[in-house]
């Protein structure tokens, strides 16, 4: 499906991420991606959500460089990084200025018990649903890039 279809390693990465992204996508698919190159960004969301959760085989393709956030603008990157409303209900919005690439995510509560683990893509509507939660502080442990900002909300 993907062979000879033009794409270059950035349209591929941003194509991987947004399959990933999509809540109804189809399970067991097979693609042939002789020779294609995805990002770092990629990679994690492409292995952890099409490859394991999805059960997608994507063949012949691999990780390389291109269109990868600078090393010295990883700190800009998280001082970016904003929870909204704060406090929050049902939902809260985690945005960042840039494109960060897929970010893991863990929260706990103030008893330092993880309450959610999973990875998620970071784009203008990235929503995190907290109605499972318990109502007060709750902490959001992120980790990009080999760096792990902490933030707190509060959860009505």
């Amino acid at each position: 499906m993907l062979n000879e279809s033009g794409m270059d390693c950035i349209n591929y990465s941003t194509t991987s991420i947004g399959w990933a992204g999509q809540i109804d996508i189809p399970f067991g698919i097979t693609l042939e991606a002789y020779g294609w190159v995805y990002n770092a960004q990629a990679s994690q969301v492409r292995n952890l959500i099409l490859e394991i959760r999805q059960g997608w085989t994507i063949r012949c393709d691999m990780r390389g460089l291109c269109d990868e956030v600078p090393p010295d603008d990883v700190q800009s990157v998280i001082a970016s990084f904003e929870l909204f409303p704060n406090p929050a209900k049902d939902e809260i919005s985690l945005f960042s200025g840039v494109n960060t690439g897929p970010i893991e995510l863990e929260i706990y509560n103030v008893s330092g018990e993880k309450i959610l683990d999973y990875a998620m893509y970071i784009h203008p509507n990235s929503k995190i649903d907290l109605r499972g939660l318990s109502s007060g502080v709750q902490l959001i442990h992120l980790s990009y890039n080999h760096f792990s900002p902490t933030m707190s909300f509060l959860k009505q």
